[in-house]
């Protein structure tokens, strides 16, 4: 585990080890780059990657050792993008002023994003939840298949509770599904579970 700390510009890393049980805290740098409060995060290639702002994916190891890579880049892009990891390749999901694009670095040697899917707000959420046009965010992408995960929130009114909707988007078909409604109060971050098997089920698998 990592845990990154600090103020002033300045960011403390901690690495956890499961083997001692112990953090340790002992690396620190100066850091130009600006971190939102929950950044998405995906540990892969024996490293742990986070957006930041500067269109950057950064990428550090356990011994603190960092990595840059350049982003794609869209021209007007809606805040800080989210990194999420499927089919063993990195993937940003980018929201423009007009649509939504999902970019996947294909080769992890290179800074070279290839453009998976576009697509504008009013075909993603048609015409049942454009309402939602202004008011979604990707919050993951399915480690295995074309299929993204989407919230859409609507205030019924400015001081009143919102209306959280679920929803999964399939790529190739282009195909929006609702989910679920998701109780008042739902907010960021939002975690997919990822089952963790520690014993052998009975036929071994």
């Amino acid at each position: 585990d990592v845990n990154m700390q600090g103020h002033a510009g300045k960011k403390k890393l901690g690495v956890y080890s499961s083997k001692t049980g112990v953090w340790t805290h002992g690396v620190v740098w100066d850091n130009p780059l600006s971190v939102s409060r929950f950044p998405r995060s995906i540990f892969f290639n024996r490293m742990l990657h986070f957006s930041s702002d500067n269109n950057l994916v950064v990428a550090i190891d356990v011994e603190g050792n960092r990595r840059f890579i350049r982003g794609p880049m869209p021209d007007s892009a809606r805040g800080v993008p989210n990194v999420y990891l499927s089919r063993g390749q990195l993937h940003l999901a980018n929201g423009s002023v007009s649509e939504l694009s999902i970019w996947a670095l294909e080769d992890f040697s290179s800074e070279n994003w290839t453009l998976k899917h576009s697509v504008s707000h009013l075909q993603l959420l048609g015409t049942e939840y454009s309402m939602f046009a202004g008011n979604y965010r990707v919050i993951s992408i399915h480690p295995e298949h074309n299929v993204i995960f989407i919230v859409c929130e609507q205030l019924y009114m400015l001081s009143g509770p919102s209306l959280t909707k679920l929803m999964s988007y399939e790529m190739d078909s282009r195909e929006l599904r609702f989910i679920c409604d998701l109780e008042w109060g739902c907010r960021t971050p939002y975690l997919p579970y990822v089952p963790l098997l520690s014993e052998p089920s009975a036929d071994g698998q």
